[in-house]
């Protein structure tokens, strides 16, 4: 249990946190909101630990928890609040008892801790406790640099408590500080300074904390320097260069582990760091390539590929004998045969042979598929799960521990896919009767033909993004922004259909000239479409973590 001392006592940790909520949520009348209604809290209550003796720096992480939970009882909890809060806290500490930047660091941690607690996403979390740190820091006169370590020290620690991505929130908390009270008119020598010590503090946090790479300074590096071309050109380009001779000297001084890594660092991030305010999409393509290897991500397609094949058919079984219940079974056999080609081309054969038997099964087929497919499902979902949370830096949380939500989210999708395959294999049964149609509407079938046939074509990539789309909002461990993940969809989804055509193309002439695989080389093609398609679905979830890092405004979005 943790123990807060004071001259004479010992208070538990919780005591703090349980006092603090119980006395701001039992307030039932609120003037000013949330940022009034905490501000008053925190400045009370750290006040009061100072009367008593106590230090302010090693209690108000707790207090500020409490009071960030009380008071989201009573009121909303927004990202100004927090600021406020912060800021409330340090300006209370300058009587000279506390260390004003323990107080800021110890505030910061609280702030993040608490706000997660109530919903708020930790990045956003940092960008406004470093907003209000910095402020109320400056307005006491805090050094630079100390203030600057206290900030990204409670950052880091804050984040990490809240199993939350140190590295996003990092950069969002940098660009916050660099960019907070700074306009065009601010000499870009202080920018410069301010960011220096923002490497500076990340250096030695990855010096002294085990739990936090070199990732860390990167972070830091690009949210310092992203919020200086925000400012303008030529700070960006100030900032920029500084930063990266801030690293080259520091390689030079360091102990030979950090000194190989820092100088690492450094050429890397002269391909990566900004160059202009719009820069940031086309980084953050490069970054998810390089996170997708660097985190196993061929690995982890293969086994996608494996599940996918493995759950395929039996899905396909109940599918097919869905459709053909409301149709002739020859007739959207054809069909529907055509359809499962837009998924997995090249495999046509094979596929086409294996659906005709399909269309004849009996009931204990399908209940055998039944079984099949919840099996094949279970096994892609807890892959896709791991998989996700790995490339967006966070720990799979295992089968037991998956929510209600998530298998919800799990069954819709499969769901989905499955009713577009449906909708989509109607479509190609409608299709079929194009002879019958022309024969009796003449000229006028082209007219039902044309649009039915690009519905067709256009509903597997739709179906696809949307897909994409979901899985990257909802599996992820870590709150996830709509825009951020339709941005990866979007891209897997292009990349999907361009590689399909693509490896259909390919793979047509490999099949026709194998004399490796001979009567199986129409499996291993199959097998192959299903991990090239595994690799540019888990590129996409890559690149849903990169645009939210990156992305300009991350840190004002809730």
């Amino acid at each position: 249990m943790r123990r807060i001392g004071t001259r004479g006592a010992s208070i538990p940790a919780f005591t703090l946190r349980s006092a603090a909520r119980s006395a701001v949520s039992g307030a039932r009348h609120v003037s000013g909101g949330a940022s009034h209604l905490g501000r008053d809290a925190v400045v009370g209550a750290v006040q009061a630990i100072e009367e008593i003796g106590g230090e302010a720096g090693s209690m108000v992480r707790d207090t500020m928890i409490g009071v960030i939970e009380g008071a989201n009882q009573v009121v909303a909890i927004t990202a100004p609040a927090i600021s406020d809060m912060v800021a409330g806290a340090i300006h209370s500490s300058t009587s000279g008892i506390s260390d004003t930047a323990e107080v800021g660091r110890e505030a910061i941690e609280g702030a993040i801790v608490g706000a997660v607690a109530v919903g708020m996403e930790s990045h956003c979390a940092a960008a406004s406790a470093v907003s209000g740190a910095v402020e109320a820091m400056t307005e006491a006169g805090t050094e630079t640099a100390d203030a600057v370590r206290a900030t990204l020290s409670g950052v880091v620690s804050g984040v990490a408590a809240t199993d939350g991505a140190v590295s996003a929130a990092a950069e969002a908390a940098t660009y916050a500080m660099i960019a907070h009270g700074a306009d065009e008119g601010t000499d870009p020598e202080d920018i410069a300074s301010k960011a220096e010590h923002a490497v500076d503090a990340a250096l030695a946090e990855v010096a002294e904390n085990p739990a936090v790479d070199m990732e860390l300074v990167a972070a830091t590096a690009t949210g310092a320097v992203a919020a200086a071309y925000e400012l303008g050109q030529s700070h960006g380009d100030h900032v920029r260069r500084s930063v990266l001779l801030r690293l080259s000297a520091s390689a030079g001084h360091a102990v030979p582990e950090l000194a190989h890594q820092t100088a690492h660092l450094g050429e890397r991030l002269a391909q990566e760091l900004p160059r202009g305010r719009a820069a940031w999409r086309g980084r953050a393509v490069y970054r998810a390539a390089r996170v997708l290897v660097h985190d196993g991500g061929i690995d982890m397609a293969a086994s996608l590929a494996y599940f996918t094949v493995m759950s395929f058919f039996p899905m396909m079984a109940l599918v097919a004998m869905a459709v053909a219940f409301f149709a002739d079974p020859e007739v959207v056999g054809a069909g529907f045969s055509a359809l499962i080609v837009q998924y997995f081309p090249a495999s046509a054969d094979l596929l086409r042979e294996a659906i005709q038997r399909l269309f004849q099964g009996t009931l204990a087929m399908g209940l055998v598929a039944l079984a099949a497919t919840l099996i094949g499902a279970n096994g892609l979902f807890v892959a896709v799960d791991r998989a996700v949370n790995r490339l967006f830096g966070v720990e799979h949380k295992g089968f037991l521990s998956t929510t209600l939500s998530e298998a919800a989210i799990a069954t819709s999708v499969i769901i989905l896919f499955t009713l577009s395959m449906m909708i989509t294999a109607l479509f190609q049964v409608g299709l079929g009767f194009q002879p019958e149609l022309t024969e009796r509407l003449g000229p006028a079938a082209a007219y039902l033909l044309w649009p039915m046939g690009v519905i067709s074509a256009l509903i597997p990539a739709v179906i696809t993004g949307l897909l994409f789309t979901a899985v990257y909002h909802y599996v992820p461990s870590v709150p996830v922004h709509w825009r951020d993940a339709s941005y990866g969809g979007l891209v897997a989804m292009t990349l999907f259909e361009i590689g399909k055509h693509l490896f259909f193309w390919l793979s047509t002439i490999a099949t026709q000239r194998s004399v490796i695989y001979g009567p199986v080389a129409a499996f291993v093609v199959l097998l192959m479409w299903c991990f090239l398609a595994g690799l540019i679905f888990l590129y996409g979830a890559a690149l849903t973590r990169a645009a939210g890092e990156l992305r300009p405004d991350r840190q004002l979005s809730a």
